[in-house]
């Protein structure tokens, strides 16, 4: 006959496997808001993140469509540029700007030590956003002259020019086995008055819509004029994405990109442990905790091996016996049978 059966300590079968289920699931969804997750949260300014009419999120996975590797980068010690992966700084915000001191020239300097290029995007629009959809802008207007004048003088640039056409004839001047004119379409068009310190790489009749420089400490820079040659409002438009596709890839042999997002105010500090509690990270933390807090709750009923369960109730003669059984003693059974012995031993 088998000996009593334990008991199950913590939960029950079926608590266990409902808790199971649940911390798979968790753990599936956080594995998927990992991998698909994006900034966290909704904003419609002119950088990679933005889905907005303004935004560069368009760019940014068509270029990854195309097999480029992209990288949108909020910490400068993350997504090292190098000679196949242009460093991309596309519409400074010229509030970060004043706010982070000369970031430009660091962009400058890095560009430099990683002998990639940099691409500086001129900012043309501001946007307001739209009260009733965050990711979203309600209006876009041209930016102040104070401000454009500001931004000029961060790159390093002169003067621009705003013809005011829409369709442009525009002819590049790098050597390629594809057309050198490419017809762009573009909103109260901003292009670059020619000058003796910039080389034309993309012209638009007697205005530049794409022009390189070598700045001082020797940076190799290309100014994109009109950022509606690449964003989500000017992208679809004439041939504008093609363009912007064979600058990086014909004129610059790019096999990548790396956006810095510093320059509009998505700036963190690297590390595990930081990572770990900003999303889309957060959500894998989240359920290792919950994970951990479980197993600790399932062990806390018990200490050691299952105790044995009680005997089920007894009836009858059995039950006096059982009764008379508790309430010997040791000495009171080792007495009894000392005298059943003696009593053998006199009547044999």
């Amino acid at each position: 006959m088998s000996g009593p059966r334990e008991w199950e300590g913590g939960f029950s079968r079926r608590t266990v496997g409902w808790l199971a289920g649940l911390g798979v699931a968790s753990f599936i969804l956080a594995l998927v808001l990992t991998a698909f997750g994006d900034v966290g949260r909704p904003t419609p300014g002119a950088n990679s993140f933005s889905r907005s009419a303004l935004g560069h999120r368009a760019m940014v996975e068509l270029l990854q469509s195309l097999g480029l590797g992209v990288v949108s980068r909020r910490s400068p010690s993350t997504g090292a540029p190098g000679p196949g992966r242009p460093l991309i700084a596309a519409e400074p915000d010229l509030k970060v700007l004043a706010a982070t001191g000369d970031r430009m020239a660091e962009l400058r300097r890095e560009a430099l030590i990683w002998n990639a290029a940099l691409v500086v995007v001129l900012p043309k629009w501001k946007g307001e956003p739209d009260p009733s959809n965050p990711a979203w802008i309600r209006s876009a207007n041209l930016m102040p002259t104070a401000e454009i004048a500001a931004v000029d003088r961060q790159v390093g640039l002169e003067r621009r020019e705003t013809p005011g056409a829409v369709s442009l004839r525009c002819a590049v001047h790098w050597p390629s086995n594809r057309k050198p004119y490419f017809q762009v379409e573009l909103r109260s068009a901003q292009l670059i008055r020619g000058s003796q310190e910039l080389k034309p790489e993309v012209t638009c009749g007697e205005h530049w819509l794409v022009a390189s420089y070598t700045s001082g400490d020797g940076a190799e820079v290309f100014l994109v004029s009109d950022p509606d040659l690449f964003n989500n409002q000017g992208l679809g438009l004439g041939q504008n994405a093609a363009l912007f596709h064979e600058l990086l890839t014909v004129r610059l042999g790019a096999s990548g990109a790396v956006f810095d997002e510093t320059i509009h105010g998505f700036r963190r500090n690297p590390g595990l442990l930081a990572e770990a509690f900003r999303f889309p990270l957060l959500p894998a933390t989240l359920q290792a905790v919950v994970f951990v807090g479980i197993l600790l709750w399932a062990g806390m009923g018990r200490f050691g091996k299952p105790l044995p369960p009680p005997a089920a109730p007894l009836h009858g003669q059995e039950a006096l016996i059982e009764s008379t059984a508790r309430l010997l003693t040791a000495d009171q059974i080792l007495a009894l049978r000392q005298e059943m012995q003696d009593g053998h031993r006199t009547h044999p």
